[in-house]
């Protein structure tokens, strides 16, 4: 594997940097998105930044005419998306997958104490089109961002307006074929010199899917709304901004164990708001910042069980898959109702200081953040009449808390210059501490526990000019467990898992090398990084009222004690020519896991070797026509939990039968087909094709097939 990742890189790069080789010192500037902010909160140019830092700018997404982030997401170099249901989407970074990661929505924390652990949908709760950049830092970055940065920070930067832009609006119309979905945007702005105000408003319809060669995902139909506001006023070295994002996800299927008669529908209500204070300063201040914020996030699962009947080989499967699929009352056995909700405060103060010219900065910081849970259940069966009976507890106990109070310093100093070339070094240090109670949790009573966590991070780059950047570093990653690991008791998946109040934080240390190039007409971003993971947070067989399984999914306990380590190259070149532009970028990785007992196995759900690639042509600003690939190969490094995982071993889709001679997941190719013209300066169509091969393959983890042969089309105008 390793060889085959050398080789095709040394084919697909080595060309290029021979054509290059004689423009290095004509290098133009960069454009507006190669300046970036999550490497080390606040702006720096790409090209000179210490970490591997993917740009999904607002015109990508807008070409790929993205239904959803995990669309927005896919060809970004490092990041495989991983999909349960057609309302999930979770990126896989480093390895790393769920709460390992942390989403950021300008600056601002979105992950709460309550997020499942592995694969979720949080990440599908913000509109991409209401995106302006979404920017993925790779690796652990606790030192900025805290709990939960271990694999990376995937940050989304809302749409902006100008101040002075005055009123105005945009729409946009999308349609799809796959799904034969259908999507309405639009947004409305005013401001003037001081101050700017814009609202939007998005809904899509994603209807029942037509993956490739035709076969129809059960239960792939729902509906997606979201709102929004924000607000400006900026008055001398002064600024005041708000912004709320709100969302809707209605009725996304789960049906990766329709086979046992087990189908979900998840409803998800988001409320996300913050309020900043910003102060330009002079002199050696460069910014001082004030955020406050509250996050509600309301999750509602609504679970079905469906009469089984023994097959010839003895396995106890659904009666029949299609009338569970369309809950067909006379075949439901059970009814469950999930309801939990999770308030989250938070406020965070950040100091930016240059007291050495340009060639010192400090990053002072801290951050707050405090959640509040309730929880309920209900549940009913078909012989009481489907009468609900609320339950003592839900997933969560209620009133359950969980609090995280942190402090940082981060600097970078330039410690050596001559001519065009310097050497610079960067260091940072957080110090963290947690706090958790949840009353009345099953056999173990009121539950309470603190951690504290320091952490540290250090960092040394080579520059010439604005071309060249070989940089070197070490970070240190940690997650304290949250409510979900500690407390939960019930299937979450998978496995139905009991509660542990004994976990620890799991941490890592993480070193990453790597080279950026720029010139007029190349580009190369290549790192390698190895990873190394220590008390992590692993599963462990476990009994509940006796039994090793319920119905038909492992009984595990959370633990602490395991370690790990994750290790790979991942790269990305371009060559410009005239109006032509050639792309490509590939991530190999791969990654152990050793538990508490010594045994040594594959990560869960690591990806396999995967990228992108593709040859595009653009007239200037009038549109541009774009021919692109997306793929896999195939994955056959299962881990023990992965080959009784219904998304990855089932005998057929749907069977309810793990197969067990399971060989994983086979590689996959997409061939995709962009193109876009602006009609008018305020009406512009894009069009695309993809799978164009109407090819039938499953991402590796995922718990449906992805679109077969999908043509979309996105108008969109200004006014």
């Amino acid at each position: 594997m390793v060889l085959r990742f050398i080789l095709f890189w040394g084919f697909l790069v080595t060309p290029h940097i021979v054509l290059a080789a004689e423009a290095f010192d004509e290098a133009e500037p960069e454009d507006p998105y190669s300046v970036v902010v999550t490497a080390k909160r606040q702006a720096e140019p790409l090209v000179k930044s210490t970490r591997m830092v993917d740009v999904i700018d607002r015109a990508k997404i807008e070409e790929v005419n993205a239904a959803s982030m995990a669309d927005a997401l896919d060809r970004s170099l490092g990041v495989f998306v991983q999909r349960t249901n057609r309302g999930a989407g979770s990126p896989i970074i480093r390895g790393l997958v769920g709460p390992q990661n942390l989403i950021v929505i300008d600056g601002v924390r979105f992950n709460t104490s309550t997020f499942r652990t592995g694969p979720n949908q949080y990440l599908q709760l913000f509109d991409p089109h209401a995106v302006q950049r979404l920017e993925v830092l790779k690796g652990p970055s606790s030192v900025l961002y805290g709990t939960g940065a271990m694999g990376g920070v995937l940050q989304v930067f809302p749409k902006r307006y100008s101040l002075k832009q005055g009123p105005g609006g945009d729409a946009s119309l999308r349609l799809r074929s796959a799904d034969l979905g259908t999507g309405v945007t639009t947004n409305f702005w005013t401001g003037h010199e001081k101050s700017q105000l814009s609202l939007g408003l998005s809904y899509d319809h994603p209807r029942e899917l037509r993956a490739g060669r035709g076969f129809i995902e059960p239960m792939s139909s729902h509906q997606k709304t979201f709102w929004r506001a924000s607000a400006t006023h900026q008055w001398s070295a002064f600024q005041l901004e708000g912004s709320y994002f709100g969302a809707f996800i209605d009725d996304a299927g789960r049906t990766d164990k329709l086979g046992l008669g087990d189908v979900r529908l998840y409803d998800n209500v988001d409320h996300f708001t913050y309020l900043r204070f910003r102060y330009f300063g002079s002199g050696a201040i460069d910014e001082f910042r004030v955020t406050v914020n509250h996050h509600r996030l309301d999750e509602h699962i609504a679970r079905y069980n469906c009469a089984r009947e023994l097959d010839e080989e003895g396995n106890s499967i659904v009666a029949d898959a299609e009338r569970c699929a369309s809950l067909d009352s006379s075949l439901l056995t059970r009814k469950r109702l999930y309801d939990d909700r999770v308030d989250s405060l938070g406020a965070s103060l950040l100091l930016s200081l240059h007291p050495w010219s340009e060639r010192m900065r400090i990053l002072i910081g801290s951050d707050f953040h405090q959640d509040f849970v309730s929880s309920k259940k209900r549940d009913a069966k078909a012989d009481n009449g489907f009468e609900f009976i609320t339950q003592a507890r839900g997933n969560f106990s209620d009133e359950s808390r969980f609090r995280e109070v942190s402090a940082f310093l981060h600097g970078d100093m330039e410690i050596y210059r001559y001519e065009r070339f310097s050497l610079a070094t960067n260091a940072g240090a957080r110090f963290s501490h947690f706090y958790a109670f949840a009353p009345d949790v099953p056999d173990l009573g009121d539950v309470t526990y603190q951690h504290a966590a320091p952490v540290f991070s250090l960092g040394l780059q080579a520059l010439y000019g604005d071309w060249l950047n070989v940089y070197a570093g070490w970070a240190q990653g940690f997650r304290s467990p949250n409510l979900q690991e500690t407390t939960v008791l019930g299937d979450t998946g998978s496995k139905f898992e009991v509660p542990n109040a004994d976990l620890g934080p799991e941490g890592s240390d993480s070193f990453e090398v790597g080279v950026k190039l720029r010139s007029s007409s190349f580009s190369l971003d290549l790192a390698g990084f190895y990873g190394q993971l220590k008390d992590v947070i692993d599963e462990a067989p476990a009994t509940y009222e006796g039994a090793t399984e319920i119905d038909g999914s492992p009984v595990v306990r959370r633990k602490n004690g395991a370690k790990g380590l994750v290790q790979g190259v991942e790269g990305k070149a371009s060559f410009q020519h005239g109006d032509v532009r050639l792309f490509t970028g590939a991530t190999w990785m791969e990654g152990e896991i050793e538990n508490r007992d010594g045994d040594v196995h594959v990560m869960r759900r690591i990806p396999p070797l995967f990228g992108f690639g593709g040859i595009r042509y653009g007239w200037g600003k009038l549109g541009f026509f774009q021919l692109s690939a997306r793929w896999a190969l195939d994955q056959t490094e299962l881990h023990p939990s992965d080959r009784k995982d219904h998304r990855i071993c089932q005998t057929e889709p749907y069977s309810g039968v793990i197969n067990p001679d399971c060989s994983g997941t086979p590689g996959w190719f997409s061939l995709n087909l962009e193109a876009g013209v602006d009609i008018r300066s305020d009406l512009s169509l894009l069009l695309s094709a993809q799978n164009l091969l109407d090819q039938q393959y499953r991402i590796h983890g995922s718990g449906f097939f992805a679109p077969g042969f999908d043509v979309r089309l996105t108008v969109q105008s200004t006014y």
